[in-house]
């Protein structure tokens, strides 16, 4: 009997062991499917890195608001120009699937990459044999084709230095640790060394007017943001949409910014020489032009913008200042380097001018506009240190005799994290969403309808 219990008991010590044993491998097969944590996305780069399995799932909240929110705002173009949604089918359902991605230049293509590794959204185009949609406000049918790990190091290392941004530089280095664990100057030996754990798809577009594949309708039926905008007998809404060529070239202005965090660019064709349209872009700012919105509505947002600024300074409130636009004002048509052009209170924010040819380019610089959207008490704030850099170009050609392409880019820093959090939100939507289409709107509209001068137009002082 006593061997029998000893018997019993050394088997149920080995079960135990072998259980203890199988939940210790249990947990190890989930140490590399680890959820990062709830903040992370958010508040900061989410670590992909640091875990080695195939698939990296993001935080759950991070990974529901990109859901929602993430092919809205492409949609409705909230988003930098390279920031794109993926529609595909689900491998299962078959309905339609979209993943909110960056869209990468390398070598004059264009790819995409999987940063949480072996993802749904990878899985759904490898299952739809790469026929996806692909796109922000304009959508186009592509194919995507896997490229082997031993050729994606170049097209990670694009990514890491996408909007000219530099080797070693501070968002470089942070999402260079974050999501691939190499080191600041991403070198392509580290990066070929994980390159096997992220999928990279490229893009190829089908041709203008093609509707393959398929899905492209199946997806202006379920998304009601893309179905209304092309409905039978109306004209199709003015684009101020930049030409891929547009947004890949570097222009004059993008060393100002060289660690740009954003990127937008937007284009806009006007029925008028590049003199014309110089004299309006001339004259922009408070006092003076102001910045040709057409709308009442932002006219008194900024309003009571600009009263809010004022309330502590000495001379009393002060509101948005338009003195004439529209008609041409002879006395601001000498806009040259080193000008300020305001837009806001005394003291508050203004641009710098630090190019200015006329008929040709504008750059303009400012520091002080990202801290002014901050309560006085946390704009002054030094251990905070809120910091923002913006510059905007804009770049006149003539693509055909009396017409011009006007092209304006701009690019944007600041720092840290929880005013990064806070600026670039507003910044997108009513900085670049409404703001950047109403100002070139409006001044395509004052170019187009003629030169009505109060004073004869001078040359720029030389």
């Amino acid at each position: 009997m006593a061997t029998h219990a000893q018997e019993r008991v050394a088997d149920g010590a080995a079960g135990t062991a072998v259980g203890d044993s199988r939940r210790q491998a249990g947990r190890g097969a989930l140490d590399t499917r680890v959820r990062p944590g709830w903040s992370e996305g958010l508040l900061g780069p989410v670590r992909y890195a640091r875990s080695r399995g195939g698939y990296r799932p993001p935080p759950r909240l991070y990974a529901r608001l990109s859901r929602r929110i993430g092919p809205a705002a492409t949609s409705l173009g909230l988003t930098p120009d390279d920031v794109v949604t993926v529609e595909v089918p689900g491998r299962r359902s078959g309905l339609i699937r979209r993943a909110t991605v960056v869209r990468v230049r390398c070598g004059g293509r264009h790819y995409v990459l999987s940063l949480a590794g072996e993802s749904d959204w990878a899985r759904n185009v490898r299952a739809a044999a790469g026929q996806a949609v692909i796109g922000g406000r304009r959508r186009r049918a592509a194919k995507l084709t896997e490229v082997p790990a031993g050729e994606r190091a170049p097209v990670i290392r694009a990514y890491l230095l996408r909007w000219g941004r530099r080797p070693g530089s501070r968002p470089v280095a942070r999402e260079a640790r974050a999501y691939f664990g190499v080191g600041p100057d991403v070198p392509l030996k580290e990066i070929d060394a994980v390159a096997g754990r992220y999928p990279v798809f490229r893009i190829e577009y089908a041709a203008e007017g093609d509707d393959r594949p398929g899905e492209g309708a199946m997806v202006r039926a379920r998304w009601p943001l893309a179905s209304r905008r092309h409905v039978a007998g109306r004209p199709e809404p003015e684009q101020m949409k930049a030409t891929e060529a547009e947004c890949a070239m570097p222009l004059p202005g993008d060393d100002l910014v060289p660690a740009a965090m954003v990127q937008t660019t937007r284009a806009v064709t006007v029925d008028a020489p590049p003199r014309q349209v110089w004299q309006w872009l001339a004259q922009i700012g408070q006092g003076r032009a102001g910045f040709y919105s057409d709308s009442r509505s932002w006219d008194r947002c900024v309003a009571w913008y600009y009263r809010v600024l004022s309330r502590r300074q000495a001379g009393g409130a002060v509101s948005y200042d338009v003195a004439a636009d529209d008609r041409i004002v002879g006395a601001w048509q000498h806009t040259q380097a080193g000008d300020v052009i305001a837009d806001g209170p005394p003291g508050t924010a203004y641009y710098v001018v630090r190019q200015a040819e006329p008929g040709r380019l504008l750059v303009l610089f400012t520091d002080t506009h990202l801290r002014y959207l901050l309560p006085a008490g946390l704009r002054e704030n030094a251990r905070l240190g809120a910091h923002g850099e913006i510059s905007v170009s804009y770049v006149l050609t003539e693509p055909e005799p009396g017409a011009t392409r006007l092209v304006r880019r701009m690019r944007l820093s600041c720092g840290p994290w929880p005013f990064r959090f806070y600026v670039i939100p507003i910044v997108l939507i009513w900085g670049e969403a409404i703001t950047a289409r109403n100002f070139l709107r409006g001044v395509r509209r004052r170019a187009e309808a003629g030169v009505r001068p109060s004073d004869q137009w001078a040359p720029s002082r030389s």
